[in-house]
């Protein structure tokens, strides 16, 4: 069972404040242009970041960079999966915004080298929930000048994360765990190897381990399959080259290491919706 107990927009920014019980998590691990704040209310989940994996707690913020793969998911030692969550999602125009403001502060920069997990004290947590209930009263209300109030309690808010970052962010999770160890290395990898015409033997003889377990600890650190990842990783390199080149999709299919040109549209559909031409047409590039 869910609920939205709040949900708002203003421009280039939305706030949803969900409560969740016995539900597994995001339905699909997935990507996307805007920047993430996820606050826990209450409860525990897993959180996986691009190729790391972070275990969240009531009172944790977590930051997703634009384009990064991500994916929150129940805990496996933990049998009550409810949770209450805030999801802010922040387009780039505010950051633009933001910087006549504090030029000595790039938040695009900010996120993509402090995303992960913040651990808050009592007095950073009850100063986040300040501003977080303030931005969201402000959306509820919708009166004259609510657009620069909520942005205004973001620009606090992330300025708060910037002063406090040296002392609260938490490093690669349990790094002293040889099973996250592993995953993390096979994350790494297939990001940086996706082009490549990957086999599960080859993947699992590169990381040194049984191909089964390999399938089997992934997933539980991940919350992902290898072939669901490996597709995500090659997807977002696809919607980039949509973007930005004029190649054609044949090319962009083999490129990203796709032998099928119709596999890969039947992919690219698959988690995005459209087809890479219909992507292309609609004005991404």
């Amino acid at each position: 069972m869910e609920k939205i107990v709040f949900q708002g927009t203003v421009e280039d920014l939305r706030i949803e404040r969900r409560r969740q019980d016995d539900f597994p998590g995001m339905q699909e691990c997935h990507f996307h242009e805007h920047y993430e704040l996820y606050y826990l209310v209450s409860g525990e989940r897993q959180y996986f970041i691009q190729d790391r994996s972070y275990r969240v707690q009531a009172g944790d913020l977590v930051l997703v960079n634009s384009n990064q793969i991500h994916k929150a998911f129940h805990c496996a030692d933990d049998a009550h999966t409810s949770h209450e969550r805030i999801l802010v999602e922040i387009s780039s125009g505010v950051f633009e915004a933001f910087g006549n403001f504090f030029p000595d502060i790039d938040f695009r920069s900010f996120f993509a080298e402090h995303f992960g997990v913040f651990h808050l004290d009592k007095d950073e947590r009850r100063e986040v929930e300040r501003l977080l209930y303030s931005m969201t009263q402000e959306m509820k209300k919708g009166e004259v000048g609510a657009s620069a109030l909520v942005r205004m309690k973001l620009m606090e808010l992330l300025t708060l994360l910037v002063r406090m970052q040296n002392n609260t962010m938490q490093e690669d999770a349990a790094p002293e765990d040889p099973k996250r160890q592993k995953v993390q290395e096979v994350a790494r990898f297939l990001s940086e190897n996706y082009s490549a015409p990957l086999q599960l033997e080859e993947i699992a003889s590169c990381a040194y381990v049984n191909k089964y377990y390999l399938c089997h600890i992934f997933k539980e650190v991940t919350g992902l399959t290898l072939r669901e990842y490996l597709n995500l990783c090659r997807i977002r390199q696809a919607q980039k080259l949509l973007r930005e080149s004029s190649r054609s999709v044949t090319e962009i299919s083999e490129e990203i290491g796709y032998d099928s040109v119709n596999y890969f549209g039947k992919v690219f559909k698959e988690y995005m919706g459209i087809t890479p031409l219909q992507y292309r047409r609609l004005g991404f590039v």
